[in-house]
């Protein structure tokens, strides 16, 4: 299946540091979070569905808040 066009409005696993609109937080990118194993923007769900569905990434437009859980 390809895509066409992606526009990703997402929450913070959405998110991946310098990957969405400057000033926007973001929780992937960050030290703390490199435990959770997602340790570069390729590792993210979303790019991962992109490149599987031969898809362009126009805008990744999320935002970092609270996550569902904690652990």
């Amino acid at each position: 299946m390809k895509l066409g066009n992606v526009i990703v409005f997402g929450d913070s696993y959405s998110t991946y540091k310098d990957c969405i609109p400057e000033g926007y937080a973001h929780y992937y990118g960050r030290e703390d979070t490199q435990v959770c194993g997602v340790l570069s923007a390729d590792m993210t769900w979303w790019h991962m569905l992109v490149k599987e569905c031969e898809g362009n990434l126009l805008l990744n437009d999320s935002w970092s808040g609270s996550t569902v859980c904690y652990t």
